[in-house]
């Protein structure tokens, strides 16, 4: 019977200042590829989250207003 000398692993943490300097810091779509970050979907959620973060108004008041007293015209007549 033979024995393995098995060493100890050691895990080694790293942060942002040990890394070397030619190694790129972390980003979220650092390890993924470029089609998975620019596909359809995520560009879409980006924008839900754009709208949904901001209050501007995507139809200006007086336009919807108008839109709004015609569709009302037309529904009670």
């Amino acid at each position: 019977m033979s024995t393995i000398n098995k060493k100890k692993r050691e895990t080694i943490v790293l942060d942002e200042n040990s890394l070397p300097l030619f190694f790129p810091k972390f980003t979220p779509n650092f390890f993924l590829p470029k089609s998975s970050i620019h596909s359809p979907l995520i560009c879409i959620s980006r924008e839900i989250q754009k709208y949904q973060q901001s209050t501007e108004l995507l139809i200006k008041k007086l336009p919807f207003e108008r839109l709004v007293r015609e569709i009302a015209q037309d529904f009670l007549s």
